[in-house]
């Protein structure tokens, strides 16, 4: 299986990108990180109680879920706390994308949708990785659409997150701040490159 990182900021277009590339490519998977780490978050009772150690039980709603709004809150306007939660999901988080690719194995392409892609050494399990790109004032109207949070919430998470890019091991980056026209003139290339990549993987070149 050869395996796609896809990274970029939040509001950047990552699941877009994503979604179109699936297209292009036979026999692919999709992981959203998020997601994982969403059922990550459902399934461990150990984390919640690590969750409420580090921010208190104001972060968890009245049938004991997380509260994602008011969890973000907390991170995004932390940088202590956003390290806080990083050291305690990304472990997990690892361990959980760990085992999805062993349960996507017998396809050809997966591809891994993750703003944290190399913040949690996610990135080690690639062989192709896309930086996508694009400017803030985009990244914020695509947020504010897509969340439906204020102005003033997507502009705390926009300053708040931290995304780590290892500029030498991104393999290609999209520009995203054109027409979804332009976006999929730009994910067939990439799709292009991929395929010939795992051509050449394949062959152990």
């Amino acid at each position: 299986m050869f395996i796609i990182g896809i990274t970029g900021k939040m509001g950047s277009g990552k699941s877009t990108v994503a979604a179109m590339l699936k297209k292009e490519l036979t026999f692919t998977a999709v992981l959203d990180v998020d997601s994982a780490a969403k059922e990550i978050y459902k399934t461990c009772p150990d984390v919640l109680e690590d969750l409420k150690e580090c921010f208190g039980s104001r972060v968890f709603c009245s049938d004991g879920t997380v509260d994602y709004r008011i969890l973000a809150e907390k991170v995004f306007s932390s940088r202590s706390n956003l390290g806080k939660l990083n050291r305690l999901m990304f472990p997990k988080i690892r361990e959980r994308v760990s085992r999805l690719i062993e349960k996507h194995s017998r396809k050809k392409y997966l591809i891994i949708d993750a703003a944290i892609l190399f913040n949690s050494n996610i990135h080690e399990y690639c062989n192709y990785i896309i930086h996508v790109k694009s400017r803030a004032e985009n990244r914020r109207k695509n947020l504010i659409e897509k969340t439906g949070l204020s102005p003033l919430d997507v502009n705390t998470r926009l300053k708040g997150q931290y995304v780590k890019i290892k500029k030498d091991m991104v393999d290609c980056i999209i520009e995203n701040d054109s027409t979804i026209g332009q976006l999929s003139k730009k994910v067939k290339k990439a799709a292009e490159e991929i395929f010939k990549c795992r051509h050449e993987y394949s062959n152990g070149k």
